[in-house]
């Protein structure tokens, strides 16, 4: 455009100076209509820029990552015959998106963008600029959507879930104080535990006769129920040193494992606890709780520090442990590899998802008891998710 508007600077002046060497009337002519096509331009897209507005909207505030998010532009003002809008939205992925429409009289006044989000995460859209300007190109306005007080659009970009095959029971131990921790008293249940002081209100079907015979005082059996063990899922969220592009990737596909057992699990009423290598931690129970953990997988940096082994290490101490671990990583060494064979140990089915990113060096662990290591390609996880994990 610039390369127009001084092209026609030098027309106008070489025919005004040839008008005024030669004094011939031609030259003056085509000097006045250059003049007033300019004018008419410069003239036009000032009016019109001082009486453009518009409103800014998204189709959905939610999407799911590699598909298309719909931005859409509402503007109002004044049309001129030769006016065009070249509008710049910033897509929150580092370029913008672009959209030239004519702003004639009768032309539409909404425009529509579709973007595409490959990876997951949190992003800002908007628009940053409108440009008003002529067909010819010979001069141009531009409109600051940030100073005209337009907040950029927040959106969501989630990660894409795949049905996965999970068995329908955690793992857990029968013996010694890992059943104790399976086990809660009740005064029902599946089996008798011990007897306890008679209680107001208690069942007479409950009473223990022979106890309460031999030591005068009344007393009841007490039972124990089965408590189910919740699921551990931790995720390692360290980016290892990649290129952006390659860590949006390794997050999207971390996160799309991630996303895909824990809705299963949650599908069928499991209670599972997902963490990061760093980071909050998010308790999931049942079907309304994966929302909550959806859009907090969908956010999560991955710029922490390795803290995989730590937090194995801490579940094991814990009184409760989880009746199944899993653990997604680009990298498995010989210490997370032994603390998930720890776990195993205690009666914890432990189950390690390596994905393999190009540019992360791996490091040869063995493969501990009663830990199953599965190495999941990039472009692999709706196949690995398959299989019983």
């Amino acid at each position: 455009m610039r390369g127009r508007r001084w092209f026609c600077y030098v027309l106008l002046l070489v025919f005004l100076i040839g008008g005024m060497a030669s004094g011939k009337s031609d030259f003056f002519v085509v000097f006045g209509i250059l003049l007033a096509v300019f004018l008419s331009a410069v003239l036009g897209n000032v009016w019109v820029a001082r009486r453009l507005r518009w409103k800014q909207s998204l189709s959905s505030g939610i999407v799911m990552a590699g598909s298309s998010a719909r931005f859409h532009l509402d503007l109002t003002g004044k049309k001129w015959f030769f006016t065009l809008l070249k509008i710049n939205v910033d897509t929150g992925q580092g370029d913008d998106a672009q959209a030239l429409i004519p702003w004639l009289p009768g032309a539409s006044n909404h425009v529509d963008l579709s973007v595409e989000y490959p990876y997951r995460g949190n992003y800002k859209v908007g628009v940053t600029s409108v440009e008003v300007q002529d067909v010819f190109g010979l001069h141009r306005v531009v409109l600051s959507g940030r100073k005209r007080g337009d907040d950029l659009l927040p959106l969501t970009v989630c990660p894409r879930i795949f049905p996965a095959v999970v068995p329908e029971q955690p793992v857990s131990s029968q013996t010694g104080q890992d059943a104790a921790n399976d086990a809660r008293p009740a005064d029902a249940g599946d089996s008798f535990s011990a007897p306890r002081s008679y209680q107001p209100g208690d069942s007479l079907k409950r009473i223990h006769w022979k106890l309460s015979a031999k030591t005068r005082e009344l007393y009841t059996r007490q039972y124990e129920i089965a408590v189910e063990r919740h699921i551990l899922l931790i995720l390692d969220n360290q980016n290892y040193g990649l290129a952006t592009e390659e860590s949006l990737a390794y997050g999207e596909v971390a996160c799309q494992l991630a996303c895909s057992v824990v809705s299963s699990l949650a599908e069928s009423g499991r209670n599972v606890k997902v963490m990061a290598g760093s980071g909050p931690w998010q308790w999931c129970s049942g079907p309304d709780g994966f929302p909550q953990v959806y859009q907090w997988l969908a956010c999560l940096p991955f710029e922490g520090r390795q803290a995989v082994s730590d937090i194995l290490r801490g579940e094991a101490a814990e009184e409760k442990r989880p009746g199944m671990a899993y653990v997604i990583t680009a990298r498995s060494d010989a210490d997370m590899m032994a603390n998930l064979s720890l776990l195993g140990s205690l009666g914890c089915r432990a189950v390690c998802l390596e994905v393999q990113v190009p540019g992360v060096e791996r490091q040869k662990s063995e493969v501990r008891p009663g830990v199953k290591l599965v190495p999941v390609p990039m472009d692999g996880v709706p196949q690995v998710l398959r299989k019983s994990l």
